[in-house]
């Protein structure tokens, strides 16, 4: 009970700070959406997809090696991972600066290599943040990495509103993602306990890069698989048109990107202490695929029926085309917030390949893209795409998972034959025209769906049901007879 206690209020923790800091990041993609010209806006996510593709530091996951490893906990081992994580952040800040104009060119926005060049000093500035934030996670310490989290996201979403008065161009995202990573390197180091060293040690080194290569193979398929589809787009469409695409993926990626940081900040430690006990990794395998079959569920019906909507009512009128390509997008995250249900657990048991082979898979769907786009193709057609490509992803991660550590289909099938049956119903009726009817049809289909997955979920998964329950019911009396 005490560390079911405890996994509850860290789940708490994880989730507001969380939904904080997506919020913040959706209202200033909101702002910046309605202040900005579709052009500026392709812009700016020109910038941010640059910084993304350079970022070599954070894609060995030194952070979760400190999690992983047994050795996490000692000083030394944290001094050696800050020198290693520094050496590498000035890499990435040499190649950004060095690649900024041809980059430039390639999306036809020749005028923004000063602001990418500028934009080179990001990784710099992160490559020095303390992690004695991700050292606590290990006792499920979840909030000083929350708040170094959400203080900064707080003070320039406050900002962004201010400065779009002074510049009324993508200059603003420049400042915005400077002071951003400025602010939050600075609350890791106000936040941690343990003083910032650096070291040098051959054989921790060796163990970071050993637990990390894949992750930055990974960290690499990752970016195309996020980014590769606008890498597409700017082979014959406008930047305006690649405006569009990326409000289309600001939109879905909010909600998935927490709902995917929870999942995985909850069930890694809660594994990774469970490793060499099978009996009781199979029961917690078995209570994460639920909620992550739960997540999945309403996180396809929301976006798949109702991203229409939502895109016009969030960003403006002026983004209703890109109704079509929320959708899409929303079935593809749909399908990899599935595919954390193997490479989480695999990644517990110390398997970082996992998730690097799916990845692999998953750049099916990029492969797909391209000449589609060189064809010139719709752009809804390029977000379908990165659909396909998810879904062989994730049977390919499944089938690796179970092949190589033995884990029973039934761990994971009643879980993910939930939330496919909601994720393909959806799917279904958006094929069938309803996104296209009034307003209200969509949104009040897409609220009974979400009734009747919860109730589904309740019904058929007893222990996470009671584990839910007994928290609720102290505060909720009536519900205390679900909860035995």
């Amino acid at each position: 009970m005490a560390l079911a206690r405890k996994i509850f209020k860290s789940s708490v923790i994880i989730t507001s700070g969380e939904i904080v800091a997506q919020v913040c990041s959706l209202l200033r993609n909101v702002i910046l959406a309605r202040v900005l010209t579709k052009a500026d806006f392709g812009v700016a996510a020109i910038l941010g997809m640059t910084i993304s593709i350079f970022e070599i530091g954070g894609r060995l996951s030194i952070e979760n090696c400190l999690v992983q490893s047994k050795d996490g906990d000692k000083p030394r081992f944290m001094a050696a991972a800050h020198a290693l994580q520094a050496m590498l952040g000035l890499v990435s800040c040499l190649l950004i600066f060095a690649t900024a104009y041809p980059m430039a060119a390639y999306f036809k926005a020749p005028e923004a290599a000063w602001a990418l060049q500028l934009l080179s000093v990001v990784p710099l500035i992160r490559s020095l943040a303390h992690l004695d934030l991700y050292r606590m996670t290990r006792e499920l310490r979840f909030g000083p990495g929350v708040l170094s989290d959400i203080v900064p996201q707080l003070i320039i979403t406050l900002a962004v509103w201010p400065l779009t008065l002074i510049w009324k161009s993508y200059v603003v995202l420049v400042w915005l993602l400077v002071g951003k990573q400025l602010a939050s390197t600075i609350a890791s180091h106000f936040l941690a306990k343990r003083p910032y060293q650096w070291a040098y040690d051959r054989e921790i080194n060796a163990s970071l890069l050993h637990f990390g290569w894949p992750m930055l193979i990974n960290g690499l398929l990752l970016f195309g698989i996020m980014q590769g589809d606008r890498f597409a787009i700017g082979i014959k469409y406008t930047v305006a048109e690649l405006g569009v695409y990326a409000v289309a993926g600001s939109l879905t990626l909010v909600p998935a990107a927490t709902l995917l940081k929870l999942s995985g900040s909850i069930s890694l430690p809660l594994l990774s202490s469970a490793k060499d006990d099978e009996p009781l990794f199979i029961r917690m395998q078995a209570t994460t695929s639920q909620v992550l079959a739960l997540f999945s569920a309403i996180y396809a019906v929301v976006m798949i029926l109702s991203g229409g909507p939502l895109v016009r009512l969030v960003f403006g009128a002026k983004y209703g085309d890109a109704a079509a390509l929320t959708a899409w997008l929303g079935f593809s995250q749909a399908l990899r917030l599935l595919r954390c249900m193997p490479t989480v657990a695999a990644m517990a048991k110390g398997d970082s390949k996992n998730l690097m082979y799916s990845n692999l898979f998953r750049l099916s769907g990029l492969a797909l893209a391209f000449p589609l786009a060189m064809a010139g193709v719709s752009l809804v057609t390029i977000a379908s795409c990165s659909a396909v490509g998810e879904l062989v992803a994730m049977i390919g991660s499944f089938w690796r998972f179970s092949r190589n550590h033995r884990i029973p289909a039934n761990t994971f099938l009643p879980a993910f034959s939930l939330a496919a049956v909601f994720i393909g119903l959806s799917a279904g009726l958006f094929l069938l025209g309803l996104p296209n009817l009034t307003m209200w049809i969509p949104l009040l289909v897409t609220t009974l769906l979400v009734v009747a997955i919860v109730v589904a979920y309740l019904a058929l998964f007893g222990e996470s049901r009671r584990l839910m329950l007994s928290k609720l019911a102290p505060k909720i009396p009536f519900l205390l007879r679900f909860a035995g």
